[in-house]
């Protein structure tokens, strides 16, 4: 991006640049040059990293092959210096600066040191935060759920030859800005990512808004790489044919690509009604895990019954953008992951074809029967109960809809997701591998937590609902 009429000057190593003035879409945003071994951010809200919302944490995560120690410098003249964390179920080394939302009802994970709050906020609002780490040994950069004012984010991809995975997901810009017009995170410059030969997983929400030098479309130099996961999202995809956003050039990755994510929705602009998926997806022949979020469909679109080596489905609505239908999924038989949720208007009726689903070992439905729907938890429960009960095994002789990790309770707190009825005991008539005492035709609602308590003591379920 070319800059007319700039001026520049060196600070710690790092230099700025004034943006164009009035009418430009970076006018007042500021751009940051970073060295090798660190990284940069503009602050400029009291606390630091601040979270988009209080359901969510907003945090910077790195992750690294060997123990090593981070120094952050949040530039009001104090700095924190952390070493590492070993994480077990990955092997690397973790460090994160995490500002958890009032509602997060997750679990504080150990490499976690927390947020920043400036004292001098009220005369000095504008903060410069360096994060000083060893870059030949970092694997992973992951930036999460941030409001950040507009700026570009000059990163260094050529410094981090071994880097495997690099995520920017749902970064606001600054408090109070339209995601349509300021949506892009950082104008990110992506021209130096070849040199980043280990990459394999590339996740980039909110950098092909209207600011963004990449609006609406795809680099094609991403696509060219061996990933194997990749996420993105924008509005900007809503305005542009699959072929100018080079969604069709997705199957490039085909033979690498095992995880797509999408975040917000796509359409082609020519094609009316229900926004679809690209025809030619059906090609993705290695994808696992298809995840999507803030999407407008009404139901799930019909390319997905066809990707029928899909493993990992997640279907997750928001506040304003939700599904109705559980549509026509039922040939998706090898299905081990399944959320439907945070879909506050979806049909209660569990539907018929979740009996096909016998390797089904999670399933989600949270915050999707809420007290504004009386009735609706429990008819989703009982209707659940009596599709998979006729498929599933009772013995450990078989593995049919056992071990089943089932949640259909709250996202944060105070959500408003229903209460089952019922009491959580064993209901009359229940034996150990033999009967459950309550039958798969009985319609009757009011037994909501004893079917779960079946469902956890005979079929070993672990159930989370809202109490």
């Amino acid at each position: 991006m070319i800059y007319k009429n700039t001026t520049t000057f060196a600070v710690k190593k790092r230099i700025f640049r004034n943006t164009p003035g009035p009418g430009s879409p970076f006018a007042g945003a500021k751009r940051l040059l970073h060295t090798p071994n660190s990284m940069s951010f503009l602050a400029n809200t009291e606390e630091f990293p601040l979270e988009i919302n209080t359901a969510v944490s907003g945090s910077i995560g790195l992750s690294f092959y060997n123990i090593t120690s981070i120094t952050v410098d949040w530039g009001d003249g104090t700095r924190q210096t952390n070493d590492t964390v070993f994480d077990g179920a990955t092997g690397l080394w973790r460090f994160s600066i995490v500002n958890r939302g009032d509602n997060v009802i997750s679990a504080v994970l150990p490499w976690s040191f927390g947020f920043h709050t400036y004292a001098d906020f009220a005369t000095n609002p504008n903060h410069v935060v360096t994060i000083y780490y060893n870059a030949s040994t970092l694997a992973e950069i992951s930036i999460n759920n941030c409001v950040m004012p507009i700026q570009d984010f000059a990163f260094g991809f050529s410094q981090h030859e071994n880097m495997i995975l690099f995520n920017l997901n749902g970064i606001i810009i600054q408090p109070g800005s339209s995601s349509t017009t300021e949506g892009s995170f950082l104008s990110l410059d992506l021209k130096n990512i070849e040199y980043c030969e280990s990459l394999r997983s590339l996740g980039l929400t909110n950098c092909f808004a209207y600011t963004s030098i990449y609006y609406g479309a795809i680099p094609e130099l991403l696509l060219q790489r061996p990933l194997t996961n990749l996420g993105f999202g924008d509005n900007g995809f809503l305005l542009k044919t699959f072929e100018d956003s080079h969604m069709n050039d997705i199957v490039k990755c085909k033979d690498t690509l095992l995880t797509l994510t999408m975040a917000y929705q796509i359409k082609d602009i020519n094609v009316d009604g229900d926004p679809a998926l690209p025809a030619n997806w059906i090609e993705l022949i290695n994808l696992n895990r298809f995840h999507a979020s803030t999407f407008r469909w009404t139901t799930p679109p019909p390319l997905l019954n066809d990707i029928t080596w899909l493993t990992d489905l997640l279907l997750r609505g928001s506040a304003a953008n939700v599904m109705t239908s559980w549509g026509d999924l039922g040939n998706l038989v090898n299905l081990k992951v399944f959320w439907m949720s945070q879909n506050s208007l979806l049909d209660p009726v569990c539907p018929a074809y979740l009996a096909n689903f016998t390797k089904l070992k999670e399933f989600n439905v949270a915050a999707n029967y809420k007290d504004g729907r009386p009735g609706a938890m429990d008819t989703f429960i009982m209707t659940m109960y009596n599709v998979i009960i006729p498929a599933a095994d009772m013995t450990e002789a078989g593995d049919a809809f056992r071990n089943v990790v089932f949640n259909c309770g709250r996202v944060s707190a105070n959500d408003g997701t229903s209460v089952p009825s019922g009491s959580f005991t064993e209901p009359a008539g229940y034996e150990q591998g033999m009967s459950n005492g309550i039958a798969s035709d009985d319609t009757d609602t009011t037994h909501s937590l004893e079917r779960l308590w079946v469902l956890t003591n005979q079929y070993q379920w672990a159930c989370n609902y809202a109490t």
